[in-house]
């Protein structure tokens, strides 16, 4: 059975692009009737064309592939980390150390913002009565 669910989720790329299938298929580097065939539901997508069409649209494999069912899907917190960890791969490792520590300086740790937030709430407090506000 071909996959429904890609056929309009890849009609729903095009139309946010504003791309015809020709212009997916140039850019992707496939015919366009590879495209045809998906969209039309007459073939199955394969790894080469969903490797093809996450190039184009600028998006990791596995969305793509999750988006075909040949990978299960996930929920969208993993799918942003999957985003992410497409765009650490382009980065030089001059860039990912720098990231990393922009990232450290942030601390991200949950306990840390836990307690940075009760800070937070504690100091809006004591300005709002010093300002004569109720909270």
């Amino acid at each position: 059975m071909v996959n429904q669910l890609f056929s309009a989720w890849l009609l729903d790329q095009l139309h946010q692009r504003g791309w015809s299938q020709a212009e997916l298929a140039r850019r992707a580097n496939i015919t366009k009737g590879a495209i045809s065939h998906v969209l039309n539901e007459t073939r199955r997508p394969g790894e080469a064309l969903c490797k093809a069409i996450a190039d184009a649209l600028g998006y990791p494999p596995e969305t793509v592939f999750r988006a075909a069912g040949l990978l299960p899907t996930i929920n969208a917190e993993d799918a942003d980390l999957e985003k992410w960890m497409a765009k650490l791969a382009l980065l030089t490792p001059e860039k990912r150390e720098l990231l990393w520590r922009i990232m450290e300086v942030m601390d991200l740790d949950p306990r840390h913002q836990a307690k940075e937030k009760r800070t937070t709430s504690r100091s809006r407090k004591g300005k709002s009565a010093i300002s004569g506000n109720a909270t």
